[in-house]
């Protein structure tokens, strides 16, 4: 017997995750928060005590989920709280449904929702995105799986989903139906207040992106209660450290103005990127995340050449219906700046 006899048949052809990140200056490849963190975090950190680190933290992280539960205006009982969203995402797919059983996923989308599904013995159904980027919602009710995985703004398109056709999908689907709303809060979009009316939907949410919290790892749930206990369960205690916990409740709670401002700019900066590669001869997918994706010829090409000159990019292979692509995390405008002078001086 070698290690390869103990390993899953049906997991040996995953990869593990490891998007190809280069040693440069300006990262632009990840979707994080290139303003950095908000006002309180320095603070919270300052007025922690060793003692503090050396006992475990909330099982269930209460101030956190008390916070975010004040941030959306839902019970605290219908929120949980993780290691990331992905955590959270990997938790839902253990909790619900049954080993076999198969899960609707746009494609393109997260390319980890695949991955915990199938982790979780489940069988990812990949349904392509329409010619207009948008899900295929009519094909997605009528597959008949037992879960949909729907992510809006999309990643890595950037797209979103209307309110319309997320209640059109909770009303004629039987089944749980996870939203994905990482990027929410640069979009003017959530579908929380549904949960009110449907019981079949699970929002994620993250503070990685808008609160600029990526290293901390806080990721969240909200759904019914009796979801919310259920993903409790596969969860398991101390998911969320007591620095994270701690950071993370000041965030959400003191520092929303800090996220507006940041959220405005980012607005602002991706429409004026998007016209700024339109004048280039680019097209830009429209996008209401914290990121453009740009469809290119040879994208592993383009992303070495923008690396040679200390700019990392993510770049996709061969997207379904898109083809090669190059996607941009919006960040200030002089990363920006130097991000199209780089492209200039490739192209020149």
């Amino acid at each position: 017997m070698t290690p390869r006899n103990y390993v899953r048949a049906d997991l040996a052809a995953i990869k593990a995750y490891s998007p190809a990140a280069p040693n440069c200056e300006l990262d632009l490849s990840d979707n994080t928060n290139l303003w950095g963190t908000p006002p309180s975090v320095d603070a919270v950190i300052a007025e922690m005590t060793r003692g503090a680190l050396a006992r475990y933290p909330s099982s269930n992280a209460q101030a956190m989920r008390v916070a975010l539960a004040g941030y959306i205006g839902m019970p605290v009982e219908c929120v949980v709280a993780g290691c990331g969203s992905d955590d959270i995402l990997d938790s839902i797919m253990r909790a619900f449904v049954q080993p076999g059983d198969a899960v609707a996923i746009p494609d393109p989308s997260f390319s980890m929702a695949s991955v915990f599904a199938r982790v979780s013995g489940l069988r990812p159904l990949l349904i392509p995105l329409t010619p207009a980027q948008s899900p295929d919602i009519e094909a997605m009710i009528g597959s008949g799986v037992r879960m949909l995985y729907l992510c809006t703004p999309n990643n890595p398109t950037g797209g979103v989903i209307s309110l319309a056709d997320i209640e059109n999908v909770l009303g004629n689907f039987n089944g749980l139906v996870i939203v994905d709303e990482a990027y929410a809060e640069f979009s003017e979009f959530t579908a929380i207040p549904l949960l009110r009316s449907y019981e079949n939907l699970i929002v994620t949410r993250t503070l990685s992106k808008a609160f600029g919290l990526a290293g901390l790892r806080i990721g969240y749930a909200v759904c019914a209660p009796l979801l919310a206990a259920e993903i409790e369960k596969t969860r398991g205690p101390y998911k969320v450290n007591a620095v994270a916990e701690r950071v993370g409740a000041s965030v959400v709670c003191n520092d929303r103005q800090w996220v507006a401002r940041v959220v405005a700019e980012v607005r602002e900066n991706r429409e004026r990127l998007s016209r700024e590669l339109r004048q280039r001869g680019y097209e830009p997918l429209d996008s209401s995340a914290n990121f453009l994706l740009l469809p290119v010829k040879e994208a592993l090409t383009l992303a070495n050449r923008l690396a040679e000159r200390s700019i990392a990019v993510r770049a996709f292979d061969n997207l379904t219906g898109i083809g090669d692509a190059i996607r941009v995390t919006v960040g200030p405008w002089p990363m920006m700046q130097a991000m199209l002078d780089a492209l200039d001086g490739i192209v020149a």
